[in-house]
């Protein structure tokens, strides 16, 4: 696919909605999740606490993040990642907050 393929960049903007929508409702009610802002998929996931644990662990369990400040973990996938490979790694990082907090 290329970024000029029809539908190519709703298809962008549908996978970054239900990834905002995910978070939000899973890791509402976690003490160390702010909030989830962006566009696309270019998403910033803010939080209470540091985010470099996290993205320590997320790189031991193969998840490449990176931090866009001291409590703020920035996704930042290929535009043209599947479904399924996009799900599985917000799934991942979410039970990768979900962990650290709990810790």
């Amino acid at each position: 696919e290329h970024l000029t393929a029809e539908g190519f960049l709703d298809k962008v903007a549908e996978k970054g909605q239900w990834a905002v929508k995910y978070i939000t409702d899973r890791l509402s009610g976690n003490p160390a999740f702010v909030k989830v802002a962006g566009s696309g998929l270019i998403l910033g996931i803010h939080l209470s606490t540091a985010a470099a644990p996290i993205v320590q662990a997320a790189l031991k369990n193969k998840v490449l993040l990176v931090n866009a400040g001291p409590q703020v973990i920035r996704l930042v996938p290929a535009l043209n990642i599947t479904q399924e490979d996009w799900q599985a790694g917000v799934e991942k990082v979410c039970s990768l907050i979900e962990e650290t907090a709990a810790n």
